[in-house]
């Protein structure tokens, strides 16, 4: 949901908090429910489309992936650079999955399983919000109230083509084992960014901004049970949750799963 903010903190500021809400709602209501019918309509073929990534599309899925946090730096090209490397070397931390070695642990056992996601962004917004909290003068707080529930026609209007681009690259990503739903939020963000007529708008506002991550979030979500129903392949650590809650339930996931059951 950081992308969504990007726009949608923006239009809070501007008064459009309720707007901004209401198109999140609707985008993710959209692309769930288109998802969910392509999920049960086109699981078999989508999932054998999947199982043809190997290492070479997984490698430029990453370097669009990169590419994309880089893209959305603003300014400093220089600043996103090193983030992205430093992001890169905590993604080192732990156990090589080749040769099975630890790496960059330190003599940790801790760090054996890698640097937790949920640690790591806590502990990075907390950070970062007590030093904004030491300087009072920088702490601006939203009065506003939330109304405007319902966006109007023009609205809908600008956000329709979002919701659609937004659905298909969620649902597209979501095939893929492995791609987290980082990914496509960032990916639908840039491809509203790239066709807009006015990209200078976004991150100052656009309500396009939210709509098309918002939108790919939810369809990647349904996306995802694809090569788990089908291949028993959990794309992400969610996933893999559900998994094993499938599998307590005396359901194993993959190919007999539908046959059987």
């Amino acid at each position: 949901s950081v992308v969504t903010c990007i726009d949608g903190y923006e239009m809070a500021k501007q008064g459009r908090a309720g707007t901004a809400l209401a198109v999140a709602a609707i985008g993710s209501f959209i692309g769930g429910c288109i998802s969910t019918i392509a999920l049960t309509a086109v699981a078999l073929p989508l999932a054998q489309l999947a199982l043809k990534f190997g290492p070479v599309e997984f490698f430029a899925l990453m370097v669009v992936g990169l590419s994309l946090v880089i893209g959305l730096a603003g300014k400093s090209l220089t600043a996103a650079l090193l983030m992205t490397v430093f992001g890169l070397l905590i993604a080192m931390v732990g156990i090589d999955p080749v040769r099975g070695a630890p790496r960059f642990t330190f003599g940790v056992e801790d760090l054996l399983d890698g640097v937790g996601f949920i640690p790591v962004a806590m502990g990075l917004f907390g950070i970062s919000e007590l030093m904004l909290a030491a300087d009072s003068r920088l702490l601006k707080p939203i009065s506003t109230e939330i109304r405007g529930l319902i966006p109007t026609r023009r609205e809908m209007q600008s956000c329709a083509g979002a919701i659609g681009r937004g659905t298909v690259i969620g649902f597209t990503l979501g095939l893929i084992p492995g791609v987290g739903a980082v990914i496509p939020t960032f990916l639908a963000y840039v491809v509203e960014k790239k066709v807009s007529k006015a990209p200078e708008r976004f991150g100052h506002g656009a309500i396009e901004g939210v709509a098309a991550p918002e939108t790919a979030n939810n369809a990647y979500a349904n996306a995802a049970m694809v090569p788990l129903f089908a291949l028993g392949i959990p794309s992400s650590p969610t996933i893999a949750v559900l998994m094993g809650a499938f599998i307590v339930n005396g359901l194993t996931p993959g190919p007999f799963l539908f046959k059987e059951r």
